[in-house]
């Protein structure tokens, strides 16, 4: 959508995740980040800055910073220059596996070894309530400051910076959650080894939408722009999934 009247390349290595603001999508590789903007036709830049560690995830905050999770500790585009988090920071060194935006403009990021950590105020600040499991797989935005977890170990947790509590699910649920979107409406989509699973911040229905191959793992969920559906990836497969379908 845009300007553009042919498909624009980029050429990079290992893209790995996508952010999107008012003037660019930006395209996370393993060690570098491109901004394709579609006021300008064909044309993309290659950002200064290039990343220790290979990127895992990425997220856009209010003010505009692009925030980049990677197998070795955090940083930020602030739309010039690529900044790397300090010695004296927690993210430093740690495995970020996952990075969401909660209703109240903080940024919130999972780890694989040390659970959750929340920047307020300019700081990052680990999670005082101990999850069941470090490994954080995945991040969703819920109603107001809140924030709902996936784990590796299953099971999703409901977290507002200051309490933590289990969601109740069914128990293909309890299985390592994978990935974890919200849903127009307020509902939630989450998928499993066990399918794809849908329900909201305190309810989940025992219903699987679909089932994907023995082996099989989801890489990714992108919403459509109708509202009304998502994109799936998978490691061979490019499915549409509705409340009711996955095709």
């Amino acid at each position: 959508r845009g300007t553009f009247r042919r498909p624009v390349v980029v050429r990079m290595e290992k893209p790995a995740d996508l952010a999107v603001d008012r003037e660019a999508v930006w395209i996370v590789g393993a060690r570098e980040l491109v901004a394709v903007f579609p006021r300008r036709l064909n044309k993309f830049r290659t950002l200064t800055g290039r990343l220790p560690t290979p990127v895992v995830t990425a997220v856009q905050d209010a003010p505009g910073r692009t925030w980049l999770g990677t197998t070795g500790g955090l940083a930020f585009h602030d739309g010039f220059r690529l900044h790397a988090l300090g010695r004296r920071d927690a993210l430093r060194r740690l495995h970020v596996t996952a990075l969401a935006v909660d209703g109240a403009a903080r940024v919130w990021a999972g780890t694989a070894r040390d659970g959750v950590f929340l920047l307020e105020r300019r700081n990052w600040r680990q999670l005082r309530e101990e999850l069941p499991s470090p490994y954080v797989t995945c991040l969703a935005p819920g109603d107001g400051s809140t924030m709902l977890i996936g784990l590796y170990s299953g099971g999703l947790f409901r977290a507002d910076g200051r309490t933590l509590r289990r969601v109740p699910v069914p128990p293909p649920l309890r299985r390592p959650v994978r990935l974890l979107v919200r849903l127009t409406g307020g509902e939630y989509l989450a998928a499993t080894d066990a399918g794809l699973h849908r329900g909201r911040e305190d309810f989940w229905l025992p219903v699987n939408l679909g089932t994907l191959a023995p082996g099989e793992r989801a890489k990714k969920l992108v919403p459509l722009p109708d509202g009304d559906a998502l994109l799936l990836t998978t490691a061979g497969r490019l499915l549409r999934v509705t409340g009711r379908s996955v095709r």
